[in-house]
């Protein structure tokens, strides 16, 4: 006896193609705020006592006077430290601003550039990439008092 196979119920996968899509075509400054900038802070919070304030803003970044989309953290005695994108990518070219207290940035260096980690089609996998490293780099410079 032969089989019979049913194609009525045969279904095509563009819902992921349409999801995927669907994150690509959102603004990269939509990205960075909703995916990174709440990893980032709930990785902060696993990381120090501190209260930092977070936030995302696309300006003239600080030394380079370049416009670009940007994760700015500014801590309570006013430490401050910038992660500006400079091609509005979690893949593109990044660069790391640190400024202490009551001083201007002094501090600026490529961040993540070139690392295959950060050429993955997911923001939430960058995302966390990305946040896993500035809380890394923060406690490298020993900004972060640690839990």
């Amino acid at each position: 006896m032969s089989k019979v196979h049913n194609t009525d119920s045969v279904t095509e996968p563009t819902q992921e193609k349409s999801s995927t899509s669907d994150i690509q075509d959102k603004p990269f400054m939509e990205l960075l705020k909703n995916d990174c900038l709440s990893v980032l802070s709930d990785s902060i919070k696993e990381s120090t006592k501190e209260n930092i304030k977070l936030s995302t803003q696309e300006t003239k970044m600080p030394i380079l006077d370049i416009t670009c989309s940007m994760l700015i953290g500014e801590f309570p005695d006013s430490r401050r430290f910038w992660i500006c994108f400079l091609d509005n990518t979690f893949s593109g070219a990044k660069v790391f601003i640190l400024a202490n207290a009551g001083s201007e940035p002094s501090i600026i260096e490529p961040f993540l550039n070139g690392d295959g980690i950060m050429t993955t089609a997911r923001p939430e996998a960058s995302a966390i990439a990305i946040s896993a490293r500035i809380v890394q780099r923060l406690q490298n410079q020993q900004w972060l008092n640690v839990k």
